[in-house]
């Protein structure tokens, strides 16, 4: 079976996550994962990779994720589960812009997430400011026809809007 892949062929991503198979040549030969392609992620692609890495004492995943550490600074964990709360309950004005307003200096993983999830679950405006700042983590424009589509009430034209998005960002389906 062919390991389910994230990244689009020929990204950094995709490459990062073709080094994490491990095969006994990887180990006899003291292989580390692609740390060049790691680094040329943006942070929102980091964003993607790092649960992937948690939870692991091999060698390779400490060594990415001490190399994400220094790409994208330390995080507090009380500070991310309080964005990650706002993110999750709070809508428009009453609080959304302003969680939305530290994403781009603040990204860990579950923020990440955070945002694809209401890309996927949140309706109309909300939806549209989540997957806006999804592209501007990963370094796109973020004005685009499809976004219109999260405003509507059908789920294929939502579920078309968030395929557009996942081609626009490099992902073949979100964390």
């Amino acid at each position: 079976m062919p390991p389910d892949f994230i990244g689009l062929p020929g990204t950094a991503l995709r490459r990062f996550e073709e080094s994490m198979l491990f095969d006994y040549g990887h180990w006899r030969d003291g292989d580390s994962l692609d740390l060049d392609a790691l680094r040329a992620m943006s942070p929102g692609e980091r964003g993607l990779i790092e649960p992937r890495l948690k939870g692991s004492t091999d060698w390779r995943n400490v060594e990415a994720l001490a190399e994400l550490k220094s790409l994208d600074g330390p995080f507090s964990p009380t500070r991310t589960a309080d964005l990650v709360l706002a993110l999750g309950t709070k809508s428009g004005d009453d609080g959304l812009l302003a969680a939305l307003d530290q994403v781009p200096t603040y990204h860990p993983a579950e923020v990440v997430a955070a945002l694809w999830r209401g890309v996927r679950y949140r309706k109309g405006d909300d939806a549209i400011a989540f997957a806006r700042v999804l592209l501007f983590l990963h370094r796109k424009s973020a004005e685009h026809d499809f976004l219109e589509g999260f405003h509507s009430p059908e789920t294929a034209t939502r579920a078309t809007a968030l395929h557009h998005l996942c081609q626009e960002v490099g992902v073949t389906r979100p964390s």
